[in-house]
């Protein structure tokens, strides 16, 4: 449990930088605006500068000073936009692939993964497969205005069952027929039934010049999820305990890919993460490192605003969604605005040092 009261908080952090944290002055005369604390010549005192450099550190984090009742506006995409413009983009590294075709480009291939993964510490696996799956059936429909039937059944995939087996298929991965292997073949009929090899030829006794192969991506086995029921879990939370008031539960968002990710990239996160604002607008500092193998170290801060939007059918919160970011190493100084575009600067460092 977390206890704070914003705006002592914010002065205390500015008076613990006067002290020894010189670099972070800009960050935490930011955060101490965003918490409330609005008083140009507070923040001057408190931090042991004019208020020309209070000024100047505030629009350098993108505050305009004179505005002193306003909060941060969200603007950004939903988290839903967010998975669509990610997986398009990785999924369109590579061409489509039906089991026949050429094989795999490895490189091209684990990069795609290392993207992957991305998505889930940030948005989770039910999501990003809940939007793969609708992209999946539109390319199905489009892909079967020139399909054409098998030749044989020799041409078909053999049927295969997820291990262990799944009690439930919410994204439609898995068999029409038997619900238990997944699917590897469509009808040619307008309703684009999917079939395993097995149920396609054995239960609905088609013809192989009735059923054919969509093409998918390389990654498609990595995206098939069996989907989360409504009463399970979507989201992991920060408890909060305030000042005045009953504990709160605030959805992690995108923080949570910093925050709980530790053995990814070598990614850890310091326990002094400093928590200010209103609830409806909460911000949070946090800082940690990331090593990746055969890639160089960094140093890592990230500012966060919360976001209340709901979200998707559950209407859940977005959460804590990046403002800003740094990644420090020995070759400079890197910022972000984007968290998929922060973490991976991480990753393609580890990929790039060990070729």
């Amino acid at each position: 449990m977390t206890t704070f009261d914003p705006r002592t908080a914010a002065l205390a952090d500015l008076r613990e930088w006067a002290q020894n944290q010189a670099t972070a002055r800009q960050r935490l005369l930011a955060a101490a605006w965003r918490a409330g604390v609005r008083n140009v010549a507070e923040l001057s005192r408190t931090a042991g500068v004019s208020r020309d450099t209070v000024y100047e550190d505030l629009r350098r984090e993108s505050i305009d000073p004179t505005k002193r009742s306003t909060m941060p506006t969200i603007t950004a995409l939903s988290r839903r936009a967010q998975v669509r413009e990610h997986l398009s983009r990785i999924i369109a590294a590579a061409p489509l692939r039906a089991s026949r075709d050429d094989h795999v480009d490895l490189a091209v291939y684990d990069r795609q993964v290392q993207q992957l993964e991305i998505l889930w510490l940030l948005f989770g696996r039910d999501e990003v497969a809940e939007f793969y799956s609708s992209w999946l059936s539109d390319e199905i429909a489009e892909q079967a205005k020139t399909a054409i039937g098998l030749t044989s059944w020799s041409d078909a995939p053999m049927s295969t069952a997820p291990i262990p087996r799944w009690n439930r298929d919410r994204h439609g991965f898995l068999c029409v027929g038997c619900g238990d292997s997944f699917w590897h073949l469509a009808s040619l009929n307008v309703s684009l039934d999917r079939w395993c090899k097995s149920c396609a030829r054995d239960l609905e006794e088609l013809q192989p010049s009735e059923v054919w192969e969509p093409r998918r991506p390389d990654i498609h086995g990595n995206l098939e999820f069996p989907g989360l029921l409504p009463d399970e879990p979507r989201d992991n939370m920060l408890h909060v305990q305030v000042t005045a008031g009953p504990p709160m539960d605030l959805v992690l968002g995108e923080a949570n890919a910093f925050l709980l990710a530790e053995g990814w990239m070598g990614l850890t996160a310091d326990e002094n993460r400093q928590l200010g604002g209103p609830f409806d607008a909460a911000t949070m500092d946090a800082t940690g490192t990331a090593a990746p193998a055969g890639g160089p170290e960094f140093m890592w801060t990230a500012s966060f605003v919360y976001d209340r939007s709901p979200q998707g059918w559950h209407k859940t919160a977005y959460g804590f969604r990046l403002v800003t970011g740094t990644l420090s190493s020995a070759a400079g100084v890197q910022s972000f605005d984007d968290a998929f575009q922060m973490l991976d600067t991480i990753a393609l460092s580890a990929k790039r040092d060990q070729r």
